[in-house]
């Protein structure tokens, strides 16, 4: 966070995550529980409170994106605690965008999927998109929506 402390940040996005692929939730070992929690939610609600300060310093409108999931909002086989995680991340967006709206756009973003090591997806298709396309709808809702899918 101190490498950043002189820089305007106008547009800041938030795109962590992990999560382990395991047949059932008791399968998690601490670790793996604390990694995917500090990960996945720790490190974007402080993130988050650190570039809402830098933003509200500014004169001009910001924006934040933050990558939530489709999983967030429907749960998915084998990835429960990834699910819950990327719900905090969604809920908290929501919130954040309610309270800035006059000066801070927050959109959460809840892809399917999208091509990447994470999802372990190679192409795209109806449910997986690409990074540009991605980029592309994240880019064309901010402002617009306090969520998308983007697809």
């Amino acid at each position: 966070v101190s490498q950043f402390e002189r820089e305007d940040i106008c547009l800041f996005v938030n795109n962590v995550g992990t999560t382990e692929e395991i047949e059932l939730y008791h399968a998690h070992d601490e670790d793996n529980i604390r990694n995917i929690i500090n990960v996945n939610c720790a490190a974007q609600a402080f993130l988050s409170k650190y570039v809402v300060e830098k933003m509200l310093q500014r004169t001009k409108r910001s924006g934040i994106i933050n990558l939530s999931s489709f999983a967030g909002s429907h749960y998915l086989p084998r990835i429960a605690l990834y699910s819950a995680s990327k719900a905090f991340n969604d809920y908290l967006s929501v919130g954040m965008s309610e309270e800035y709206k006059d000066r801070i756009d927050i959109l959460s973003y809840r892809p399917m999927y999208v091509v990447s090591n994470l999802s372990r997806r190679k192409k795209t298709s109806f449910d997986t998109l690409s990074a540009q396309q991605a980029v592309r709808s994240c880019l064309r809702d901010l402002g617009s929506y306090r969520i998308t899918l983007g697809h």
